[in-house]
């Protein structure tokens, strides 16, 4: 059935308006989709595209606030974890997921599952072009772009070996 769920995390949602602003985004084209609350508040809308399913995507990111990043060194820390585990994991928590995709090898939860409830609508097949404009929306809200890695090009594999053999002492 090619179905596809955009997995709307509004517990990641630092602006209290991420849910309305993509419903006013989609221009009408949540219609076309079933709309279900999930049990953490927030969103699923399922639709289905003959000509495309994609696996799992994350399409909006925001990075993590440093009280999260507090929160989740505490965690980590109440959970076992030394001082050092704690907090590389908890600097290495660099980003949320606002919206995702569950696709092609992916699942969701739904009604009648408790915590679960339709909101709206029923599942329709939209049209390809229909599809890119609903990832292109979701993409819309991304506002994480990990930083780039400046990678030294002068430590190079063949100049350690060229410096290694003319200092080695080879008998």
């Amino acid at each position: 059935h090619n179905l596809t769920c955009i997995d709307v995390d509004e517990k990641y949602d630092l602006t209290g308006t991420l849910y309305k602003d993509l419903i006013d985004k989609l221009g009408g084209l949540e219609k076309k989709m079933r709309i279900n609350m999930t049990r953490s508040g927030g969103k699923h809308l399922i639709f289905s595209c003959k000509e495309v399913c994609e696996g799992n995507l994350k399409l909006a990111n925001r990075h993590t606030t440093d009280s999260e990043k507090r929160a989740y060194f505490d965690r980590q820390l109440s959970l076992g974890k030394t001082f050092e585990e704690a907090a590389l994991s908890a600097l290495s928590h660099k980003s949320l997921v606002l919206i995702e995709t569950r696709g092609r090898g992916g699942y969701i939860i739904a009604p009648p599952s408790q915590g679960y409830y339709k909101i709206s609508g029923e599942i329709h097949v939209i049209s390809l072009e229909e599809y890119n404009f609903v990832m292109d929306v979701c993409r819309s809200f991304n506002s994480y772009v990990p930083p780039k890695r400046n990678f030294d090009n002068t430590n190079k594999i063949s100049d350690r070996i060229k410096k290694f053999n003319s200092e080695a002492d080879t008998v």
